[in-house]
C-alpha cells in the first residue's frame, strides 16, 4: 500500500482517502492496542478514537516521515490514556464504597446517613460470598484476578457483579 498517496490526498481534503488509511492500518492498530491489555470491546473504542484523532490531525503529519510510526504513537497514547482513565474510575468507585463502609462503621453523621443505613442493611442481608466479592472489587482487586480466584471467566464475573449491584440497588430502593 502506498501510504503517502492516501495521506497526501487526505491532507488535501479527499475524505475518501481516509477509508484507505483505516483499511490499511486497522488490523495493526487494533493489534497494538490489544497487546496493551485492553478488552476486545475497549480495543474497538480506542482504535476508533485513534482513527478519529488521525483524521482530525492529519495536517500535523509531515509528509515524507514515517506514517506508520506516527499512527502507532497515537494508538499507544490513546490506549495509555484509556487505561489511566479506567484505573482512576475503578479507584474512585472503590473510594466511594469505602467511604460508605467507613461512615457506617463509625456511625458518622452525614446527610446521606439514611441511604447509608439502607445500604449497610442490604449488604448485611447479602450472602458472605457476594459481599466479599463486592468489597474486593471496590477495594481495587482487578477483575481478571477475581475471575481466576473464582474459576470463572471475566465475562461471568462481570455478570455476577452486575447482578449483585442490581440486587443491592433494588434492596436500597425498596427500603426508602
Amino acid at each position: 500500500m502506498d501510504t503517502q498517496d492516501p495521506v497526501e490526498r487526505l491532507q488535501q481534503g479527499d475524505k475518501a482517502a481516509f477509508r484507505e488509511i483505516v483499511e490499511g492500518y486497522q488490523a495493526r492498530v487494533r493489534g497494538l492496542i490489544a497487546c496493551m491489555g485492553l478488552r476486545a470491546a475497549d480495543v474497538d473504542d480506542v482504535a476508533q478514537d485513534t482513527f478519529i484523532h488521525i483524521y482530525e490531525h492529519i495536517r500535523e503529519f509531515t509528509a515524507g516521515t514515517n506514517f506508520p510510526a506516527w499512527i502507532r504513537a497515537i494508538a499507544r497514547f490513546k490506549a495509555l490514556a484509556f487505561l489511566e482513565a479506567a484505573r482512576r474510575e475503578a479507584e474512585n468507585r472503590g473510594k466511594a464504597l469505602e467511604a460508605f463502609l467507613i461512615a457506617g462503621e463509625t456511625g458518622a453523621e452525614t446527610e446521606t446517613e439514611p441511604l447509608l443505613e439502607r445500604l449497610m442493611s442490604c449488604m448485611e442481608r447479602m450472602g458472605d460470598a457476594a459481599r466479599d466479592l463486592l468489597e474486593k472489587r471496590y477495594s481495587g482487586a482487578p477483575l481478571g484476578e477475581l475471575a481466576r480466584q473464582s474459576g470463572h471467566s471475566e465475562d461471568a464475573m462481570k455478570m455476577q457483579l452486575f447482578r449483585i449491584r442490581v440486587a443491592l440497588k433494588r434492596c436500597v430502593e425498596a427500603r426508602s
